[in-house]
């Protein structure tokens, strides 16, 4: 993930029309870019992320993203969305997941209709450059999104999976999945996922 100010002294800020213009040209280029409190992010970098992790496989990240739309899809009535569609946090902030699920009527931005406002699941898949972040502070920002039920981080780097259900207004549950023989449950979907399934023709052989 990279900023797009670059100025230590003075940060610039963008307006929410500069970001959604720059999104939609970075759409045709296959850039994913996000947006919080005046700053654009760039958030999808397959070459900078190769340069400084020569040994990650950016394709797992790929791979795994296309193996859970199409098991939640077959599984489930929720409408699924990857890449793009962009998720309002709060006034300022748009993020792009790499996977939603809404389950029931997709609700939208009146200004913007491809951003979505309710979604009910949010799947993030961790890379070496985005794992801390996936798990700390975007995580305390999607906290905030009323509709959401689940959020669930899948290593890509590993067999490991966390997620995390709202249990109260200010109560979630964590639970950790670490081995291929396990199911992760969506409550809110009623759906279940084997891991094995999730992790098939994923190579961590050389990853370090």
């Amino acid at each position: 993930m990279k900023f797009m100010n670059n100025s230590a002294q003075k940060k610039v800020k963008y307006t929410e029309e500069e970001y959604f213009a720059l999104d939609e040209e970075g759409e045709k280029e296959g850039k994913r870019y996000e947006y919080h409190d005046g700053e654009i992010f760039l958030i999808s970098d397959e070459i900078g992320v190769h340069f400084k992790y020569p040994n990650y496989r950016f394709s797992n990240h790929n791979t795994i993203v296309d193996k859970c739309v199409n098991m939640i899809s077959n599984q489930s009535k929720a409408q699924i969305f990857d890449y793009v569609q962009s998720v309002f946090i709060e006034k300022e902030t748009f993020f792009s997941p790499d996977i939603v699920a809404v389950y029931g009527n997709i609700q939208t931005m009146e200004s913007q209709q491809e951003t979505i406002t309710n979604p009910t699941v949010i799947i993030e898949i961790l890379s070496p450059e985005t794992v801390n972040y996936d798990r700390g502070e975007k995580f305390q920002l999607y906290r905030k999104i009323p509709s959401l039920k689940e959020y669930v981080c899948i290593s890509a780097m590993q067999v490991g999976i966390e997620k995390y259900t709202r249990k109260g207004d200010f109560q979630w549950l964590l639970q950790d999945f670490y081995s291929i023989d396990d199911s992760i449950v969506f409550e809110s979907l009623g759906i279940t996922l084997s891991i094995a399934d999730v992790y098939q023709d994923i190579d961590f052989s050389k990853i370090e």
